[in-house]
């Protein structure tokens, strides 16, 4: 059950060029998602077509919106492998699945994000943490959206890949 958690835990890995200040307001946002990957993984763990397109759409969305806003590594690969670990949890045993109960394995993952963003707002209580960091904030450029030159050029691999991997995962059944 600890590792389910830890799946939520995946949001102290974003953003991690930002303030702490732009973290806390944004990092909420990304924990949000990682739980909301983990609720579309429950919802497609009985029908592995629905399961595969899922994990495609949503590598494809998270991608979008992280590289478009610079957020940086890891980009959508934990979007997508909070579902897939959610989908193989709450599978039924016929396909292969471990059969948690989809509730449990959505909570746990909610419970690992608030952990991590607790984790990272903590050293703000310390006076001098908090008097480098509004430094910091105050330097940075604020987030704009941006799918230009480089950016384009890894989301189109990206999507691509994704794509190749579907249609390659499919005759396979996995």
């Amino acid at each position: 059950l600890g590792l389910v958690a830890s799946t939520g835990g995946f949001t102290v890995l974003y953003l991690s060029g930002r303030s702490r200040r732009e973290r806390a307001v944004l990092l909420p946002l990304i924990g949000l998602g990682l739980v909301a990957s983990a609720a579309i993984g429950v919802l497609v763990s009985g029908s592995t077509v629905l399961g595969l397109v899922a994990l495609f759409v949503l590598t494809v969305v998270s991608s979008v919106i992280l590289l478009g806003f610079g957020a940086g590594p890891p980009g959508g690969l934990f979007f997508m492998l909070v579902a897939g670990v959610s989908i193989r949890l709450t599978a039924p045993k016929s396909l292969d699945g471990v059969g948690l109960g989809g509730g449990e394995v959505i909570v746990l993952s909610a419970v690992g994000a608030a952990i991590a963003y607790a984790i990272i707002l903590l050293p703000l209580l310390l006076p001098s943490t908090r008097a480098r960091d509004f430094e910091s904030f105050q330097s940075r450029d604020l987030f704009r959206f941006d799918l230009s030159g480089d950016t384009r050029v890894i989301l189109i691999r990206l999507t691509v890949a994704s794509a190749i991997a579907v249609l390659v995962s499919l005759p396979l059944g996995v």
